[in-house]
């Protein structure tokens, strides 16, 4: 059964009307395939899809109230002709519920942090159906417990979010992006410590292969001054880009659209820089799969990937950070506190 309420009231009425009845609780939102698990009489799935998409915007206060059904693309949508963005590019077509619930990360980790350091607050859906708030309108507004990252820490297992206060903050006027041809791996490697050493100041450092080979891609944002400043030092480093865009929101939201086509195709896995290059040169990449390499995210993302690429990622230790396009869902869900205690109603995918 699948519950789309339009209000955080008509939510907290279903999840508590399935907890009388011993149901399990499913929070799911946008990408999220949840197969034979609809039809078990046993579950109810909860969608914040329906949920109010954009409560308020206060361009003067650096703020949104947005609820968790949101896609990043949707709230950009809404932000335009503010001048405003919230920086946390990458995870095209999700949902910020499903974001926080998942712990994804965006391009922009390197610089930016997580979507959790630009969360003010959050109104929550508890797993006895009461509804909570935590954090406020203004930087400081925690005493005690920090509800909001212990619920990003835990992956969705303690809370479903139903709306977020976010920051915001001014989209740069100059933000291009280089890509750089690289011969291989092992050089890539090099360059990549290179670039992380000198501290440049980057928005994001990508690494993408495919059937075209090897490419560095640099994202540059700031004051005119900075940006031809980080160019100057990068061709000093790495020689003239085989590429350059204009504009790096539109090419990492354009590359990021293409990864998320036909979700299943790509597995997202997360770990140490040095284990997500391992993998990569472990396998014979050319003209069989495309991979992304997120450096700030510490993630790593396979298009159309063969069988290999979880035994390897398993031997390095890799996680696997998105489970509604990895689909592994049948173990992790027998093994969930929740199939046994019917009063921790969440489950994780």
């Amino acid at each position: 059964m699948i519950a789309y309420p339009n209000s955080q009231s008509q939510a907290s009425q279903a999840f508590r009307e399935a907890l009388a009845e011993r149901k399990q609780v499913l929070p799911f939102g946008l990408g999220q395939s949840l197969g034979q698990m609809v039809e078990d009489r046993h579950i109810l799935a909860l969608s914040s899809r329906d949920l109010p998409a954009v409560v308020s915007v206060e361009p003067d206060n650096l703020l949104a109230v947005v609820g968790a059904g949101i896609t990043v693309d949707g709230l950009d949508r809404a932000l335009a002709g503010t001048g405003l963005y919230w920086p946390v590019t990458g995870p095209h077509g999700r949902s910020l519920g499903g974001i926080m619930g998942h712990g994804l990360l965006g391009a922009e980790a390197m610089a930016r942090g997580t979507m959790c350091d630009w969360i003010l607050g959050t109104t929550m859906l508890t797993p006895q159906g009461e509804i909570v708030s935590s954090g406020g309108r203004t930087l400081k507004n925690v005493s005690g417990y920090d509800l909001t990252r212990m619920c990003w820490r835990a992956r969705g297992s303690l809370a479903m979010s139903l709306s977020f206060t976010v920051k915001l903050v001014p989209r740069p006027s100059v933000c291009p992006a280089m890509e750089f041809k690289v011969r291989s791996l092992r050089a890539a490697a090099g360059h990549l410590e290179a670039i992380i050493r000198e501290r440049l100041g980057l928005q994001a450092l990508r690494l993408v292969g495919d059937k075209d080979g090897l490419r560095l891609v640099a994202w540059l944002c700031g004051f005119p001054e900075l940006v031809a400043s980080q160019e100057e030092r990068l061709k000093g480093m790495l020689g003239e880009p085989s590429d350059l865009f204009e504009d790096g929101f539109e090419y990492f939201n354009h590359s990021d659209a293409i990864f998320s086509e036909g979700h299943g195709l790509a597995k997202v896995f997360a770990g140490p820089r040095k284990a997500l290059l391992g993998v990569a040169g472990s396998l014979s990449w050319i003209g069989e799969y495309s991979f992304v390499l997120d450096l700030g995210g510490g993630r790593i993302a396979f298009r159309d990937a063969p069988g290999p690429i979880e035994a390897q990622a398993a031997k390095a230790g890799l996680a696997v950070i998105s489970g509604a396009v990895f689909k592994a869902v049948g173990p992790l869900f027998r093994r969930l506190k929740a199939s046994l205690d019917p009063r921790n109603s969440f489950l994780v995918l």
